[in-house]
């Protein structure tokens, strides 16, 4: 892993996801959409999270990665000074302490740097949801390649049996029944004349 990018900064983009959410609960109709567009941000920053190891990313997967996640948070950041513009907290003093709640501008249509904004979310999560895809094909090609493997050794030790049963059929080392063989094939006094050499006679008194 890279120095500076870590599971950390992916969580403090879903932490400031979910941040912006929490100040869009009470907005106007108007905010709907980007509220929408924030949390689908936010789900798939928690999927890639839940489901990627980073140390298993190559150099080029996480330069990626990081990217992607660097340009999550700035359209983030920015959305939240937006907020600021759009929506201007107060105290409310009634009841036990104080609480501080956002005072929204009222707009008949979505105001334009939200329109932008908006569009930018929808980008990145779909930056990401194709990052996922390269990351799980590229893991399920490796998956297969280790299974093809695992067959081939298991085809080459079937392969070596049978090769090995079929040496043994054609050429068994069995010197008992060799011997037995030779000696039924014999014609009758083959070798008598060497049992019956004065030499043999003298070695085997």
């Amino acid at each position: 892993m890279s120095f500076g990018f870590g599971i950390g900064d992916i969580l403090a983009v879903i932490e400031l996801a979910r941040k912006i959410r929490k100040d869009f609960a009470d907005a106007p109709s108007q905010f709907k959409d980007i509220s929408l567009e924030v949390r689908s941000l936010s789900i798939v920053l928690q999927d890639i999270e839940d489901e990627l190891s980073l140390p298993d990313l190559d150099t080029k997967q996480e330069s990626e990665l990081k990217e992607i996640v660097d340009g999550c948070r700035d359209v983030l950041e920015k959305l939240q000074r937006l907020l600021s513009t759009y929506g201007e907290l107060r105290s409310d003093s009634r009841g036990v302490g104080y609480k501080a709640k956002r005072i929204w501008k009222r707009f008949q249509w979505e105001p334009d740097d939200i329109k932008e904004l908006r569009s930018r979310i929808t980008t990145n999560v779909a930056f990401l949801n194709a990052f996922r895809g390269k990351f799980t094909n590229k893991t399920l090609h490796e998956i297969k390649n280790s299974a093809d493997q695992f067959h081939e050794r298991q085809d080459d030790r079937e392969l070596n049996k049978e090769c090995l049963a079929i040496l043994n059929w054609l050429t068994p080392i069995d010197h008992t029944s060799q011997q037995h063989d030779f000696i039924t094939k014999r014609q009758a006094d083959t070798g008598q004349w060497l049992l019956d050499s004065p030499v043999f006679i003298e070695w085997n008194s």
